[in-house]
């Protein structure tokens, strides 16, 4: 057998690995994002002075907080089922 092939289970397992690290990586950026509200949603988007308005986008309503999007906005009301249901 050559060495290539004796290391692919190996070297897979590697790639598996590196894949998995860089999801727990995005988890955790995208959960520090969510908790610091510094992420791109219309509320922080309108206090650095990339969007003109705050209002949510989907649904108009004013309120445009983190739970808005998550929870409450009609527009997204399939997901946020989902999402209520996972919690």
């Amino acid at each position: 057998m050559s060495e290539d092939k004796a290391h692919q289970p190996l070297n897979a397992l590697i790639v598996v690995q590196e894949d998995h690290a860089e999801a727990v990586m995005h988890q955790a950026a995208l959960l520090m994002q969510l908790r610091s509200g510094h992420i791109l949603l219309q509320k922080h988007l309108h206090r650095i002075g990339k969007a003109g308005s705050a209002t949510c986008p989907a649904c108009l309503s004013d309120d445009k907080s983190i739970h808005h999007y998550l929870l409450m906005c009609p527009a997204y009301a399939a997901q946020n089922e989902k999402t209520e249901r996972a919690l």
